[in-house]
């Protein structure tokens, strides 16, 4: 396979909401380092002229700090070990926020900070499943896992049910109105049977809302992970997984030549193809064009198996070879101008590396 590809996404929707919640959590880690560093950098000339007294604070509340650490730390173990059904616990353990390097308490207060926030964010998405799963689905736990979730309470009314799992939705957003009208409807149901039924609507509106909440997630999935492997990407809108659209990335050395990465409007199919910047009026072939699509073919399977890890699991139904199809031409003011194109225009040559 080298030319255009089609394939079907399918999503695990537990699997891509905590790798989502990862990669927030990852990204605000590194922004709570930046702004701790900010903040003692703004601080130096205070602390040069009340270091005693900073030295004293900071001894007092040393040994506070590494306990709330290690109780957040120990917080996340659990979260992993809950998730370990879905086969996700070995990749959230990976991605956990390493400690700072730099063991001034600004730092670790950061870290903290940001590792209480993944547990907590951890904690709602898994709730959220757990809430909706139907009871079968719990068989898989453990003893110690079940122990871990809230006890069941068998007085509980439809109602109450209802606003638990609701609550327990609260992470993901806003709640649609099909959502809140069955709610309304369920307390106010005239008869046992009745209150029954919208139940189990209920439950079946909640799942379809965390499918489409695993699917805006999906978008953020995919573009950090082309970023992690080295790709360019134009900014990827959530609703690309629930409209459709058009996403085009690259490498830097790749000259005029990017993927297109083009999705139906359910979300579920996608097209991958080589393209060509060019300008206006210019529609001459070039040698290289079977070059960038042998490029692109050694390096699309790496794409699928990191997504793959994700959650996000691409089957290839189509595969044309290099040559088959002409590599697409598209005029230069209609694809996205990455950093690199706009610095080194006048001297840039298709696939040819500036270092």
């Amino acid at each position: 396979m080298s030319g255009p590809t089609t394939a079907i996404f399918g999503l695990d929707p537990i699997s891509i909401l905590l790798a989502a919640a990862a990669i927030q959590a990852s990204q605000a880690v590194q922004e709570g380092y930046a702004e701790a560093a900010t903040a003692a950098a703004q601080q130096d000339e205070k602390r040069s002229e009340n270091r005693t007294q900073q030295s004293a604070a900071a001894a007092s509340g040393q040994a506070a700090l590494d306990t709330r650490i290690a109780a957040a730390e120990e917080e996340h173990a659990r979260l992993c070990a809950l998730t370990a059904p879905y086969g996700t616990a070995a990749a959230l353990a990976s991605s956990k926020p390493a400690p700072p390097a730099d063991a001034s308490p600004n730092a670790r207060a950061a870290y903290l900070e940001q590792l209480l926030a993944r547990n907590a964010h951890l904690v709602a998405v898994l709730d959220s499943f757990l809430a909706a799963l139907p009871e079968a689905r719990l068989d898989g736990l453990t003893a110690a896992q079940l122990d871990a979730l809230p006890p069941a309470d068998t007085t509980l009314s439809p109602q109450t049910t209802a606003a638990r799992l609701l609550a327990r939705l609260a992470d993901l957003g806003p709640l649609p109105a099909e959502i809140e009208m069955l709610e309304a409807e369920l307390a106010a149901a005239p008869s046992q049977e009745r209150r029954e039924l919208l139940e189990v609507e209920l439950r079946r509106a909640i799942q379809a809302y965390q499918q489409e909440a695993a699917e805006r997630a999906s978008a953020l999935v995919l573009e950090h992970t082309l970023q992690e492997l080295g790709y360019q990407v134009e900014p990827i809108a959530e609703t690309l997984f629930v409209d459709g659209g058009v996403v085009h990335f690259r490498r830097a050395d790749w000259g005029d030549y990017q993927v297109r990465l083009r999705l139906n409007a359910s979300g579920k199919s996608a097209n991958f193809n080589v393209v060509r910047a060019i300008d206006a009026g210019n529609s001459e072939r070039s040698v290289l064009d079977h070059v960038a699509e042998d490029r692109w073919c050694a390096e699309f399977p790496a794409l699928l198996r990191a997504l793959g890890e994700r959650g996000l699991q691409l089957e290839v139904t189509r595969r044309l070879n290099a040559g088959e199809l002409p590599v697409q031409l598209v005029e230069r003011s209609q694809l996205p101008q990455f950093a690199e194109q706009q610095e080194n225009r006048p001297q840039r040559k298709p696939l040819a590396r500036t270092r």
